[in-house]
C-alpha cells in the first residue's frame, strides 16, 4: 500500500467521521426542538386547564350565591365580572386552589415543586398574586425586574384568564429547571452519543497507527529483500562464474585452476550459509530458545583483541581507534560469543558508516556494580527519528537505492537482543552528520534464576 492510499483512507475516513458527528448533532437539535415545542403544548394544556378549573369554581359559587340570595344567576354573574381580579379569586383560598392545580399537573411533568406562578391584572398592569401571596400591583410592576417577580416577566407560559371582562388578567407561569426537563430525556442518548463517538475516535486514531506501522513494517521488508538480493547476488553470480569456468575444458585439466575456483566456491557458499545463520538466529532469539553460556570475562582483553582485528579495517581508510581502557575493574560474567559478537558488531558498524577517516574511541569505567563501555565516532550520525527504531529488526536508516553498506538490518537487534539477555542495557547519542556514541551496560553477575 503506498503512501498516497494510505493518505486517501485517513481522508475518507476522517470525512465519514465528521460527518457522522454532524449528522448526530443535527438529530439532537432536531430532538430537542422537538422535546421544548411539545414540553411547551404540555404547559400550555396545564395552563388552560387550571383556567378551566377556576372558571368552573366560580360559576358553581355563583350558581350557591344565586340559591342563598334568591337572586338571578346571569344578574349575580353580571355584578361579579366588574370586580377586580383579586375579588373574583377570593383572595387567599383563590390564591391557594389556583397553586394545588399547579402543584398537580407541574409534578406530571416532572418538574417536581419547582414553579413560581402569578395572576396579571389588566387593569392594574402589574400582578396582584405572586406565589399564594397577594400584593399591590404598583409595586410588583416597579419591580418586574428584580427577583421577587421570580422569572414571571421573563416567562413565555400564560393564558388569559376572565377574559371579556373588566376583572380580567392572565395567569403566568415559570419553570426554573424548564430546560433540565426537557433535556432529562435526551441526556442518556446524547452521553451514550458521545461516548460511541470517542470510541469511534479512539478506533480512528488507532487505525491510522496501525497503518502506519504496518507501511512501516512493509518498508522494512522491502528494505529487507533488497538487502537480501544485493547481498546473496555477488556470492551466487561469483559461484556461478567459478563453475563455468572449471567446465571449461581448459581449466579442468589444470590441478591449480580447479582447486582455486573450488576454494572460492567454497568460501561464498560460506559467505552465504553465515548470512542465512544470522536470519535463523534472530527467529530463536525471538523464540526465547537461547542458552547462555556463562563464563568470567575480562573485557579489556577482549576489547584489545577485537580491536586488532577491526584496526586492520580502520587504518585501511587511514583512521585510527583510541583505546582508553579505565575501568578498576574489567571482569564480567557473560556468553563469551555474544559479548565478541556484541562489541565486533557495534566496532564494525562505527567503521562502516564513518565514510571519511574513521576517529573511534572505546572506554571502559566501573558503574553500579558493573562496566559501561562506550564507543564513539565520528560517523554520519542517527537523526532522533531513527534512533528510536535502530534496535528493531530488519530496521536500516532508509538511503534510497544506494547501499554502500550491506546488511540485512540485524546487527543492531541482535545487540539489544544479547544486551537484554544479560540483563544489560544499551543507549545512543547521536547527531546527524557528527557521529554517534552507543553506551553498553553490563552487571558483573548474571542471575541465572532471572
Amino acid at each position: 500500500m503506498n503512501k498516497r492510499t494510505i493518505w486517501i483512507i485517513i481522508i475518507s475516513m476522517g470525512i465519514a467521521l465528521m460527518g457522522s458527528i454532524i449528522l448526530q448533532m443535527y438529530w439532537i437539535r432536531l430532538t430537542l426542538s422537538e422535546q421544548e415545542i411539545q414540553f411547551d403544548r404540555e404547559v400550555t394544556e396545564v395552563l388552560v386547564g387550571v383556567v378551566d378549573e377556576i372558571d368552573k369554581r366560580e360559576s358553581k359559587y355563583l350558581e350557591v350565591l344565586a340559591n342563598l340570595s334568591r337572586i338571578d344567576y346571569e344578574k349575580q354573574s353580571n355584578e361579579i365580572v366588574n370586580q377586580p381580579i383579586e375579588i373574583r379569586l377570593g383572595h387567599k383560598k383563590g390564591a391557594y386552589f389556583i397553586d394545588s392545580l399547579l402543584k398537580k399537573a407541574v409534578n406530571k411533568l416532572g418538574a417536581g415543586q419547582s414553579y413560581h406562578y402569578g395572576v396579571y391584572a389588566d387593569r392594574d398592569s402589574g400582578f396582584v398574586v405572586m406565589d399564594n401571596k397577594f400584593t399591590v400591583p404598583s409595586l410588583s410592576s416597579s419591580r418586574s425586574k428584580s427577583k421577587m417577580s421570580g422569572g414571571l416577566y421573563s416567562t413565555h407560559y400564560k393564558t388569559d384568564l376572565f377574559p371579556n371582562s373588566i376583572g380580567s388578567g392572565k395567569l403566568y407561569l415559570y419553570l426554573p429547571k424548564r430546560n433540565q426537563i426537557i433535556w432529562s430525556d435526551l441526556i442518556p442518548y446524547a452521553i451514550g452519543s458521545l461516548l460511541f463517538t470517542f470510541l469511534i475516535l479512539a478506533c480512528f486514531a488507532y487505525t491510522i497507527y496501525i497503518i502506519q506501522r504496518q507501511k512501516k513494517i512493509s518498508d522494512m521488508k522491502n528494505d529487507f529483500i533488497n538487502n537480501m538480493t544485493h547481498e546473496f547476488k555477488t556470492p551466487i553470480a561469483t559461484i556461478s562464474l567459478a563453475s563455468d569456468s572449471i567446465n571449461n575444458p581448459s581449466i579442468i585439466t589444470n590441478p591449480d585452476k580447479v582447486q582455486r575456483f573450488t576454494k572460492i566456491i567454497s568460501q561464498e557458499n560460506k559467505r552465504m550459509l553465515g548470512q542465512v545463520e544470522k536470519v535463523l538466529q534472530m527467529a530463536q532469539l525471538e523464540k526465547k530458545d537461547l542458552q547462555l553460556k556463562l563464563t568470567d570475562i575480562n573485557l579489556h582483553e577482549l576489547l584489545q583483541n577485537i580491536s586488532e582485528h577491526v584496526n586492520l579495517q580502520i587504518k585501511g581508510k587511514k583512521g585510527n581507534l583510541e583505546l582508553a581502557l579505565d575501568a578498576s575493574d574489567p571482569m564480567m560474567q557473560g556468553d563469551l560469543t555474544h559479548i565478541s559478537n556484541i562489541l565486533y558488531n557495534l566496532l564494525d558498524n562505527a567503521n562502516k558508516y564513518t565514510p571519511d577517516i574513521p576517529e573511534i574511541k572505546v572506554s571502559t569505567r566501573n558503574i553500579n556494580n558493573g562496566i559501561e563501555i562506550s564507543i564513539q565516532d565520528n560517523g554520519i550520525g542517527i537523526s532522533r527519528e531513527n534512533q528510536k527504531f535502530i534496535f528493531e529488526k530488519f530496521y536500516r536508516v532508509s538511503t534510497g537505492n544506494v547501499h554502500d553498506v550491506k546488511g540485512f538490518g540485524l546487527g543492531l537487534s541482535y545487540v539489544k537482543v544479547m544486551v537484554d539477555a544479560h540483563h544489560g542495557q544499551i543507549g545512543v547519542k547521536s547527531i546527524l552528520g557528527k557521529g554517534s556514541t552507543f553506551n553498553l551496560y553490563f552487571p558483573k553477575r548474571q542471575n541465572k534464576n532471572a
